[in-house]
């Protein structure tokens, strides 16, 4: 809720900002996104990497299987890491964006396994 309120913050009244995360919803409709598209060519598997005890998982697979994981990531100079995701569910970032307050929600809609919001600042 901070990084919107900060978005909301810098905007001048009328302002307007688009806002995108990824959504834990990558097959709305029965149509893929694009990432599971990609991905189908990977083995469809969630492996964890060791007992996660209350840890994240590392994401193998092609769906998720919670709201907060671990993707791996490679570089273009070959070094690899782990990026943390939190995947949005339906609604999820709308309400956050209200929650927030001083703005209003334009629009908001699916879109190739992302929730997208724009909104413009009152």
């Amino acid at each position: 809720i901070h990084a919107i309120q900060e978005i909301i913050r810098v905007l001048q009244p009328g302002g307007q900002a688009c806002i995108t995360v990824w959504a834990y919803e990558q097959k709305l409709c029965d149509e893929p996104s694009e990432y599971l598209k990609m991905r189908q060519k990977k083995r469809d598997v969630q492996m964890n990497r060791r007992d996660t005890h209350g840890r994240l998982r590392v994401h193998e697979g092609r769906e998720f299987t919670q709201p907060d994981m671990l993707v791996p990531f490679q570089n273009a100079d070959g070094s690899r890491f782990l990026r943390y995701y939190h995947l949005f569910r339906d609604f999820e970032l709308e309400d956050l964006i209200n929650d927030a307050g001083g703005c209003t929600v334009e629009k908001y809609f699916y879109e190739q396994g992302n929730w997208i919001a724009y909104i413009m600042k009152a």
